[in-house]
Parts: structure tokens; C-alpha cells; sequence
């Protein structure tokens, strides 16, 4: 075990060490008796007492007696415990006790119960073993110095508490501790620590001033060893030496510890010199003399700061090496606080204080913090020492308000990776200023512009924006580089002159405004990626660099602007458009340069690329890459791309003029053409285009697609057409398939669908077309030819199909669901005999100078028109519930035919409905206007009514048609009748035939037509009326024809005649009957009464 030795002192006794000629080095000895055994123990400690034991220990060197001078050695024992020695009051001399050395007991405690004595040369030794040694002085001896002792300390600690006086200093040697806790020591030597070890004291004071550390003017500390202060504050002037290796002082007190005198350093070996500021006490402890290298040798001296405690420098500091902050706060006190080439580190969660002084540092790194914390301005210029250092801590203002500015000196980079927040300017006067160092953090001071006459470089995983990570003022001198993976966002107006580099990642102009510009007079050197986001125009030349661009680097488009590139770039990375516009405003020269450099990938992911006069023959086609879509603006030129356009999920077409594109199996996506004219070519045998996901012809554009080397395929794909319309789909080719396709309109003028293909739906495909209903008459025109297929018409507004031969098959259908379904111009439906059904949900309308005739059954609930100069014919066994409209043309039922009874037949604007079928028509008919003309040789099964203006002219010439239901002629109608040949009153076939069931009125005109062959010599009677009932009567009858100019006179009786010359006419409204004599005069008169008897014997026969 180790023992604790102490040392008492009675105020009574005295015990002096003084240095003999002859000094022996005694060992305590408790037993007297001659035994060669050191035993030990307590006991008195006299000159009479034969307590020691001489070295060697031999049964003969036991019991010897003390006499001045000698050297006292405690413990060693082999047996027996330690105890209380007390000193003698006999051990008074000046020279007593040359050295004392304690050694480790065999059991037990010594006590050293002194008074005041001297201590001489030898001083005091704790060995190895010893144990806690404590000399002090139970009723207020002292310990004086008669020499500059040496006290070696292997173990101990060492403590002494009583007073320690005399005109000499310790040296304390040895890595264990000694503890100076008298504040009242008076020895005026030098305090050397040396050598290791802890040294305590509770005060230091001024020198000459009574304190723990002596009154001496000097304290030394080297070669590793610490000076502790455990006070409660003191200031002293003393002068501080530092030498040889390490040297530390902590203030682990209450107070703060000032030195305020001179500061030395003697270090005189080469080995690296470290004044070390440590303790836990966080007032503002201070060195405020000049900190400087060795003024033996030069040899520089490190200053590190460490533990959590507060130090400050304030003298003029001229040290050369490195300053480290490992711990707490150190402070500058001064303009020169650092050496102006000192290293400067300061570890994570330490803080480096300007506090209102300006400095120069050789270089600044670690993780800390380092702040102004004074209201006064300052700056802290780093990199004298030409070196290259990271720092990933805080530079701030700190409380107080003043500004803190940053000047990078020397050639190095420093590198700033941490969230700084300083406010004061930033300048670069050499080297390179970093902000970054590969990760996702680093900044500069955003309030105050940056003045660069070195390089701004960054270095960021992730986007650094100008204005957000450092200063929004523009960039106007030195060098930019961009060298991290991550992006760097330029939003000024810079005008800076120095060489623009992209080491790595994305250097980017703009942030979506309409500003961010480069250095104009330098070239780019572009490893990575150069971007553009800007909303308005930026050009090459006038924004960034108007050298070529090179390098391996690609560029990116993500603005909303245009970017216009117009030199003979050779750059050879890939060209992105991922927004807006990308102008090329030069040629291409093959595998040398061009706008977009020189054989790069070009990658569309949302962008345009615009083509000028200038670069309208360059063909980009074969290096695009990637599955976006794609957009292309021709800004008036004619563009071909003569590569397939392999892969990409859509194409959109911009600007006026034409783009020829070669379309192939693998596009797919959407098509767009918002302007001029898109032309698609297959370059295969096929180009069925069963991946596309439809086309939309936007703002009157066109696009054609022109058909393959075996023809041209299109499948279930939707073509549309916007709300403006104007637009025109073309499909050119001896033959399409056009398999399941839809067109939609969806308003806005006319639209057209064209082309010299003819659709072949291959006999069960159908083509739909969806129709908006817009501001012209058709709202799609389609004039190519469909073959083969079902048609479906959908939306409110109106198709036109002008086509003369849509060779639909009899086994097809057309479906109108709703708006209106038109055959216009010359069109017409298989050649105009179509067979199949027509399920009609909206209007059917024929307005074709063409005649058309429908076979198959009308059924839906739509609407037939017929508003053409030709003739629409209805075959079939019509169900249709809408109603009929006939406005020009000719709307004819064939035999056979019929309208459903709801279908309501209007026919105005000098229309004809031609009702030929013995099928009663069921359907009411009216006339609207005037000139409309009813005709036919069917039957009608409503009562017909010829109003005002208009027509009845029955039969086939001739024919005779059958109203069911009464025939009625206003005053102001026309009633044609035909009558050619010579057949007889009720002969059929050679006159037009009234076959009226129910009431006859007669009015208007009745007009009658004379064929040929009809004048020679005879009687004739033609049977033009027959009905149940006649009243009213014509306003006139004239002859037509052959016989024309002359009318009959009426009468009162219904009875109309003329003689004109051989010729005798007469026509009696009660018959119906029409009658011709041609006779020589003068036997016509009586020819004439025959006539009459006739018809009244007729009549009289026809009413039986």
C-alpha cells in the first residue's frame, strides 16, 4: 500500500538543513537495536537520539545519530508502521537538513511534525511509492529556501501547506503533482516547472506580492509540465517563460487569471513547442504579453486552446505556429492576437472570439465556430500561409452587432463547408475561396457583395444559390469554378472576367427570372453540366461566354426562356432541353462543331429545340436520345430529320413552316403540331403505329402522314383537333389501313381531314370521329375516301364527307350519335348506292351536288336533311323517329321505302320530295317558303295541303299518286300535270293521275305539260282528278309544252275551254276530266257541245 508521509513543524523547535562537507544520507529507524533492519515508526526526531541507520544497512549502522547537514530519508522499512516524527527543537542550525526524500514505508503513515527550518541545496525528493506527502505546519512554521531547491516529484502528490520563504526558487521536476496552497509563500525565486507533472497554486500574484506561486517576477514552465490555478482570480505581472516541449496552464478556479507581464520562450531544442490554455473556468482568463517563437533558436511555437474554459490573447502575438482551439473560447485581444502565419484550427463546438480586433491568420480550419462578439467591425483574413484548408464549422457576427467580414489571402483554397451567416463583405485577393466541400453545406455572407480578384469555387452535393448560400449582388471580377456533384445557381447580372470552370456537376444561369449571366470575355471549360433557367432570352455571347463552348461537359435547357447557342461549339457531352426553347443559330459541320457541339446525345425531357436560317439544313435526328418527348420548333424553315425517331413518348411540332420526320414502329405518345405543317414518313415496310397514344393538330396546323414503302398503318390511334380548329390531318398514300382511329374536333372553324389515301378499314374496323360543334359550317371536312368499314359519328357538331366514292360495304354501318352527319360537295356513300344500315341519333344530311341512294333502313332517333343540289334517295324500311327536312334537292322514297309516321316531312327552299313507295306515308308533310315542289307516284297517306308558293307535280312523267287523306291547293299553288300521248280518259300512263281519297280543293294554277303526238285529228279525254269531294276552283289553266301560250277560260260552272283554231280544250273541275278535240272549223262548235255531253255522261257514270 502507499503511505502518507507528513511533515509537522512546532513552533518551539527549529529545523535546519544545512549543507555539510560530510552529510550522510540517514534512513529513520525506530529501533535502536543492531539488527541491520529498517523498521518503520514513529518517534522524536533529535541530535541525541540514535533513531537512523547509516547506508549501507548493516547490523553496524544501526542507531546513528543525527548531526546537521545530513540527508533524511523516510520510509524503506521491512517492518513496523509508520508514524508521527516531530522534530526536535535541537534541529535548529541553518544547515540541518540538506535534503529530504520520502521513499515508501513498509506500513503505516509518517508525520513530519516540524517548525520552521531550511532546507538547503538538495531539496526534496517523493520517490516512486511514496504515497501523498504533506509538509506542513500545525502552528504557522515556515520552510525557507536556502538555495534554489530541486524537487523531484516521481509519485507523491506533494503538498505543502506551510509558508515557504527565502531568496530562492524551486525547480519542481518529475511527473508527479505538487500542490502550493499557502498564498502567503514568500520565496522571490523563480517557480521552474519542469519536466511533467501537476504544480497547484491557489494564487499568484504581482511580482514581489506574497502568493501561493512566491513573490518571484518570473514563472517557468516547460518540457510538459502544467501550472494549475485554483484561486479565485488573480492578476499578475510577472513574466511568463514557456521552453522546450509542451507547456500548459489551466485555471480550473473560481476567478479569472491574468497575466499581464511579459511573456518569454526559451525553448533552445528543435522539438515542436506547445503552449497549452486549458480549465474548466470560463471568465476571461488572459495572456496579454507577446506570444513569439524561440528567441534561442526561432524554433515556432504552437498555441492551442483546450477544455471548456475561456482564454484571451491579447498581446503582439508573432508566434509562427499553429493555433488550436480543441476546446471552449479563445478570444483575441489584439490586432496580431494570432501570427499572421499561424494555422488556425478550430474543432466542432469550440469558439475562436475576434472581439472587435481584426486579424490575419495563416489558414482556418476544423469544425467551430469563429465570431466577432463585439460591436466594433472586423475583419478575419485567412490564407498567408499559401496552404489549403477546409473549415466546416460557423463564421457569425455573434452579439454585439458588429460586422464580420472575411478576406481570403495567399494562394491556397480555403474551403468554407459550413452554414455561415456573417454579414460583413467577403473578398478573394489570391488563391481560391471555396464554399463546400462536397457535401450539402456551405455558405458566405449574403448582405455584402463579394470582391474577387482570385477564384470563387464551390463544391456542393447539393443547389447553392446566388442570393440564398452567398451574396445576390452580381459577380464583376475573378474566376468561377463549379466543382461539386451537386448544382450552382448564378441569378445575378455578373460581369466578372476571369475563366469560368465546371469541374463537376451542374453551373446553372438563372433561377426561372431574367437575370443570371456568366463572364462574356473568357472562355468555359465544362467537364460537367452547363444550364440555363431563365424566362426570357439568354445568348451566347451576350449572357456567358461567346467562345466556343468545349470540354466533355454537356448543356441543359431548364428555363422557359430560349437559349440561343450560335457559335461552333465542340463540346461533346449531351444536350438537354428539359424546358422552354434551345435555339441552334448555326450550321452543323459533321463530326467538328455546331450549335449543339459536336456528336453528343440530345435529350428532349420537356424542352423545344428551334431551328434558325441558319441551321435549318442541320439534321439532329440520329442523336437523339432518351424516351421523352420531343419538340421542335421550325420558326418558319423546312426541317427534315431524316433518322427514325426511335423510342420517345411524343413529338410536338412549334413554329411556322414544315418538319419531315421519319416515323417508325417503336414511336409512340402523343403527337402535336401547334403550328405550319408536320409531315410523317415511315422509313419501314410498315408504320403501324400501335404504341402512339394519340395526335393533336393545335391552332390551324397540319400534319400529313405519308405512307410507307408497303403502304401506310395507323391503329386505334385519336386525332384532335383543338378549339380554335382550322386545322388539317393528311394521309397520303394509294392505300391506308385506318383501323379503329378517332378524329375529334372540339370547336373553332373548320377543320379537314384529307389526303389521296383511301381509309381501308379491312371490313370490320371502324373509323369514329368525335365532333365538336364550332363557328363554321363543318366543323371536319373529310375529303379522302373511306373503304371498307363502319363509321361512327359522335359530339353536337357537323362531318362532312366530300368524298365521290367512300366505299363502304353493304355489311357496314353508320352510326350517328349525335350532331350531324353530312355528305357535302360531290360526296357520296359507296358510290353513292349504300346498302348498309344508318342508325341515325342525329341528323343524317345529304348536301351533295351527287345523287345518293340509301338501301338499307334509316332507324335512331335522328334527323334526315336533304339540303344538296342532288337527290337523296330512301330505300328501305326506314324507323327513323327525327324529322325530315328537305331545303334544295330532291328527297325521293323509292317503291318499297317508307318514313316512320313521326318523321314530320318540312320541304322549303324550292326543295322536292319525291314519295314513290305504295307504302302509305304516314308522315305529315308542310312547306316553308315558297317554290317547294311535291312529286311521286306512291301513295300518301296524310292529307297533303299545297300552300301558297309551291308544287304538286305527281307521277313519273307521268304517274299518278295517291292521296289518302285529301289533297287541298291554296290559291296561290301550282299544280303541274303531265299528259303525253293520245290514251284516252283513264288510260294509264299517259297523264298525270290525282287519285284522291276524300276531299279535292282545287286553287291556283294548274299548268298543263302537252307531250308530243297529241294534236292530231280526233276526241281525247284525260282523267287528271279523281276525289270523293271537289269544291274551289283555279285561278288559271294554261297549256305547256309542246302547246304552250295559251290559257283556258273559266267559268262560274268549273267548266275551262279554248278554241283555238282546230284545236278545242276543255276541262271540267266536277270531272276532273280534261278534253281535246282537234277538228277543221266550223265543226268545232259541235264537236265542242259533244265534248260536253261527254263529260257530263262520264261524270254521271263515275258517281254511280
Amino acid at each position: 500500500m502507499k503511505n502518507k508521509i507528513k511533515l509537522f513543524t512546532a513552533a518551539a523547535a527549529s529545523l535546519a538543513l544545512a549543507q555539510a562537507s560530510q552529510a550522510a544520507d540517514l534512513t529513520w529507524d525506530t529501533t535502536i537495536a543492531a539488527d541491520g533492519v529498517i523498521t518503520d515508526g514513529a518517534g522524536t526526531w533529535t541530535t541525541g537520539a540514535g533513531n537512523w541507520n547509516d547506508t549501507p544497512v548493516t547490523p553496524t549502522s544501526d542507531g546513528i545519530v543525527w548531526a546537521d547537514g545530513d540527508k533524511a530519508i523516510f520510509g524503506g522499512g521491512t517492518e513496523g508502521t509508520a508514524g508521527t516524527v516531530t522534530l526536535g527543537s535541537d534541529i535548529t542550525t541553518t544547515a540541518a537538513v540538506e535534503a529530504i526524500t520520502f521513499n515508501t514505508a513498509f506500513a503505516g503513515t509518517y508525520t513530519l511534525d516540524t517548525a520552521s527550518f531550511i532546507l538547503t541545496t538538495g531539496g526534496v525528493r517523493v520517490n516512486a511509492g511514496s504515497g501523498a506527502v504533506l509538509i506542513e505546519s500545525s502552528d504557522g512554521g515556515s520552510l525557507a529556501l536556502n538555495a534554489t531547491n530541486t524537487w523531484s516529484i516521481t509519485n507523491g502528490p506533494l503538498t505543502v501547506t506551510s509558508q515557504i520563504t527565502g531568496a530562492f526558487g524551486i525547480n519542481k521536476f518529475g511527473a508527479g503533482h505538487m500542490y502550493l496552497s499557502n498564498d502567503n509563500n514568500s520565496f522571490t525565486g523563480v517557480l521552474n516547472l519542469n519536466n511533467g507533472g501537476n504544480t497547484y497554486v491557489s494564487s499568484i500574484a504581482n511580482s514581489g506580492v506574497n502568493s501561493a506561486a512566491g513573490a518571484g517576477d518570473t514563472i517557468q514552465i516547460g518540457n510538459n509540465a502544467d501550472l494549475f490555478y485554483t484561486g479565485s482570480g488573480d492578476s499578475t505581472d510577472r513574466t511568463l517563460t514557456v521552453y522546450n516541449a509542451g507547456s500548459t496552464i489551466y485555471n480550473n478556479g473560481t476567478g479569472a487569471l491574468v497575466f499581464t507581464g511579459a511573456f518569454a520562450n526559451t525553448t533552445a531544442n528543435t522539438a515542436t513547442k506547445t503552449l497549452t490554455l486549458r480549465g474548466s473556468n470560463t471568465d476571461t482568463n488572459e495572456i496579454q504579453g507577446a506570444i513569439i517563437d524561440s528567441t534561442v533558436n526561432s524554433n515556432p511555437l504552437n498555441l492551442t486552446k483546450t477544455d471548456d474554459g475561456t482564454w484571451k490573447v491579447s498581446g503582439d502575438n508573432t508566434y509562427t505556429g499553429t493555433t488550436n482551439v480543441t476546446g471552449g473560447t479563445l478570444i483575441a485581444g489584439s490586432t496580431s492576437a494570432f501570427g499572421s502565419n499561424s494555422a488556425v484550427t478550430v474543432n466542432n463546438a469550440t469558439l475562436l472570439q475576434l472581439d472587435g480586433n481584426s486579424n490575419s491568420i495563416g489558414s482556418l480550419a476544423g469544425a467551430g465556430t469563429v465570431e466577432n462578439a463585439n460591436a466594433a467591425a472586423v475583419v478575419l483574413s485567412t490564407g498567408e500561409d499559401d496552404t489549403s484548408t477546409s473549415f466546416s464549422g460557423v463564421i457569425q457576427d455573434g452579439a454585439g452587432g458588429g460586422a464580420l467580414a472575411l478576406t481570403k489571402l495567399g494562394t491556397g483554397v480555403q474551403t468554407l463547408s459550413g452554414a455561415n451567416t456573417y454579414t460583413g463583405a467577403t473578398t478573394i485577393s489570391e488563391g481560391t475561396l471555396q464554399l463546400g466541400d462536397g457535401g450539402t453545406t456551405g455558405s458566405l455572407s449574403t448582405s455584402s457583395a463579394i470582391t474577387n480578384n482570385g477564384t470563387l469555387a464551390f463544391n456542393r452535393s447539393n443547389t447553392v444559390t446566388q442570393g440564398t448560400d452567398f451574396s445576390g449582388s452580381a459577380l464583376t471580377s475573378g474566376a468561377l469554378e463549379q466543382n461539386g456533384s451537386g448544382t450552382l445557381v448564378l441569378n445575378a447580372a455578373n460581369t466578372y472576367t476571369g475563366a469560368t470552370t465546371i469541374s463537376a456537376g451542374t453551373l446553372q444561369l438563372g433561377d426561372g427570372g431574367t437575370t443570371g449571366s456568366l463572364s462574356t470575355s473568357s472562355a468555359i471549360t465544362n467537364a460537367g453540366t452547363l444550364a440555363f433557367n431563365r424566362s426570357n432570352t439568354v445568348t451566347q455571347g451576350t449572357d456567358f461566354s461567346g467562345s466556343a463552348l468545349t470540354g466533355i461537359g454537356g448543356i441543359t435547357q431548364n428555363g422557359s426562356g430560349t437559349l440561343v447557342l450560335n457559335q461552333a461549339n465542340t463540346y461533346t457531352g449531351t444536350t438537354t432541353l428539359a424546358a422552354g426553347v434551345l435555339q441552334a443559330d448555326i450550321a452543323d459541320i459533321a463530326a467538328t462543331s455546331g450549335a449543339l457541339g459536336n456528336g453528343g446525345d440530345i435529350t428532349f425531357t420537356g424542352g423545344t429545340l428551334q431551328y434558325t436560317a441558319n441551321s435549318a439544313g442541320t439534321d439532329y435526328s440520329s442523336r437523339i436520345t432518351g424516351s421523352s418527348a420531343m419538340s421542335f420548333d421550325t420558326n418558319g424553315q423546312d426541317v427534315v430529320l431524316a433518322s427514325s425517331l426511335l423510342g420517345n413518348t411524343g413529338l410536338t411540332k412549334l413554329g411556322a413552316g414544315q418538319l419531315t420526320a421519319q416515323w417508325d414502329l417503336s414511336y409512340n405518345g402523343i403527337t402535336t403540331v401547334d403550328e405550319g405543317t408536320l409531315v410523317l414518313v415511315s422509313s419501314s415496310e410498315s408504320n403501324k403505329n400501335s404504341n402512339s397514344t394519340g395526335f393533336q393538330i393545335n391552332n390551324g396546323s397540319t400534319l400529313k402522314i405519308e405512307k410507307g414503302v408497303s403502304g401506310l398503318s395507323i391503329d386505334t390511334d385519336t386525332f384532335t383537333f383543338d378549339s380554335a380548329g382550322g386545322g388539317t390531318l393528311e394521309v397520303n398514300g394509294s392505300q391506308g389501313l385506318w383501323r379503329n382511329n378517332t378524329v375529334v374536333t372540339t370547336g373553332g372553324l373548320q377543320n379537314t381531314l384529307a389526303g389521296t389515301a383511301y381509309l381501308n378499314m379491312q371490313n370490320t374496323r371502324t373509323a369514329y370521329y368525335d365532333i365538336a360543334d364550332g363557328s363554321d359550317d363543318f366543323d371536319l371536312l373529310v375529303s379522302v375516301d373511306h373503304e371498307r368499314g363502319f363509321i361512327v359519328k359522335r359530339g353536337t357538331g357537323t362531318l362532312a364527307l366530300t368524298h365521290i366514292h367512300n366505299d363502304l360495304l353493304d355489311t357496314n354501318t353508320i352510326t350517328i350519335e349525335d350532331g350531324v352527319f353530312e355528305v357535302a360537295d360531290a360526296g357520296r356513300i359507296k358510290r353513292g348506292n349504300f346498302g348498309g344500315a344508318v342508325i341515325n341519333d342525329g341528323v343524317y344530311r345529304q348536301n351533295s351536288t351527287a345523287d345518293q341512294t340509301l338501301f338499307g333502313v334509316v332507324s335512331g332517333t335522328g334527323a334526315i336533311e336533304q339540303t344538296g343540289t342532288g337527290t337523296l334517295t330512301l330505300s328501305g324500311v326506314n324507323t327513323y323517329t327525327g324529322s325530315t327536312t328537305v331545303s334544295a334537292g330532291t328527297l325521293v322514297v323509292a317503291d318499297g321505302g317508307s318514313i316512320n309516321a313521326t318523321s314530320g316531312i318540312t320541304v322549303s327552299s324550292a326543295g322536292t320530295f319525291d314519295y314513290n313507295s305504295s307504302t302509305a306515308l304516314a308522315a305529315a308533310i308542310s312547306f316553308t317558303g315558297t317554290g317547294n315542289t311535291l312529286t311521286g307516284s306512291g301513295t300518301i297517306g296524310t292529307a297533303v295541303t299545297i300552300t301558297d308558293g309551291n308544287i304538286l307535280s305527281v307521277g313519273n312523267s307521268p304517274g299518278t299518286m295517291n292521296f289518302a287523306a285529301g289533297l287541298a291547293l291554296d290559291a296561290g299553288s301550282s299544280t303541274i300535270a303531265e299528259i303525253d300521248g293520245t290514251a284516252g280518259a283513264g288510260v294509264a300512263g299517259g297523264h298525270d293521275f290525282h287519285n284522291v281519297t276524300g276531299a279535292l280543293v282545287y286553287g291556283g294554277d294548274l299548268n298543263l305539260v302537252l307531250g308530243s303526238g297529241i294534236l292530231a285529228d280526233g276526241a281525247y279525254s284525260w282523267d287528271l282528278f279523281d276525289f270523293g269531294t271537289e269544291t274551289g276552283t283555279f285561278a288559271s289553266i294554261a297549256l305547256s309544252g309542246d302547246y304552250t301560250g295559251n290559257l283556258l277560260d273559266g267559268d262560274t260552272d268549273g267548266i275551262w275551254d279554248l278554241v283555238d283554231g282546230d284545236n278545242t280544250w276543255v276541262f271540267t273541275e266536277t270531272t276532273g276530266i280534261l278534253g281535246l278535240t282537234v277538228v277543221p272549223e266550223p265543226n268545232a262548235y259541235a264537236l265542242l257541245a259533244g265534248i260536253f255531253g261527254l263529260t257530263f255522261v262520264m261524270l254521271r257514270r263515275r258517281r254511280a
